[in-house]
Formats: C-alpha cells, structure tokens, sequence
C-alpha cells in the first residue's frame, strides 16, 4: 500500500497532470460561463421631444391653460 501511495504522489506532481488538470479547470470555467450568460434586453431608444415654440400673445391658450392662469391671477 505504501508504494501506491508514492506511485499516486508521483503521478500528482508531474508537469503534464498539472497542466492538463489547470487546463480542464479553465475549459469547465468557461463553459459554465457561456451556459449561465444572458444578454440584457435591449432598452428602446426614446427620441427626445421636440421642443414646444412659445406662444405668441395673440395666440389663444388652450382651455385648461387659461383658466389655471385665472385661477392664478385671482389669488
């Protein structure tokens, strides 16, 4: 029993088991990445408002705009 024990040191410690065994870690690492990824959805692009010309003073507001202001003016 003690030789299988030397044998199996041996074995552990050679360059080409360490190699292969840091290279399986990488490979496994990186494909549970690629399962597990997932792409966020891609948020709608929202196009700024155009920005609104002031009115001009012979312009008529419309209703509830006029009557805020009036609201506004008696207090």
């Amino acid at each position: 029993m003690g030789e299988a024990i030397g044998i199996g040191l041996d074995v552990l410690g050679d360059w080409h088991v360490i190699f292969i065994l840091i290279l399986m870690i990488v490979f496994i690492s990186l494909a549970n990445y690629v399962i597990k990824y997932k792409k966020k959805p891609r948020m709608p692009k929202v196009k700024p408002a155009p920005a609104s010309a002031p009115a001009a003073e012979g312009e008529k507001k419309p209703e509830g705009e006029a009557s805020a202001e009036k609201e506004a003016a008696a207090k």
